[in-house]
């Protein structure tokens, strides 16, 4: 596979998790969120490693082949989920609201 295209999958998924996520993490009425904890925790987990590999295989192409602006966005993107999951992850741990 293409570093390239793992970069665009890596995104596409990551988004994907993130609107999954996301919701799911705020607490309702009774302070209980709709996914358990533990699977919150591991789909904000899922989604870092899988961005942060995304992200890391798109600067080693860029490097390789020059600044290209379409893969030096889906970079970008990358880099903002993978802090995006481990920001979630943190606030799970720790307790707090998100939303």
């Amino acid at each position: 596979m293409k570093t390239e295209a793992f970069t665009w999958i890596a995104l596409t998924l990551g988004l994907a998790i993130a609107m999954v996520a996301l919701p799911a993490s705020a607490p309702g009425a009774d302070g209980a969120t709709s996914l358990p904890l533990l699977t919150l925790l591991f789909l904000s987990e899922f989604g870092f490693i899988l961005t942060a590999l995304g992200s890391g295989a798109g600067i080693r192409r860029l490097r390789a082949e020059g600044v290209r602006f379409a893969l030096l966005a889906a970079v970008v993107g990358c880099a903002v989920l993978a802090i995006l999951f481990v920001w979630l992850g943190l606030s799970l741990w720790a307790g707090t609201a998100v939303a």
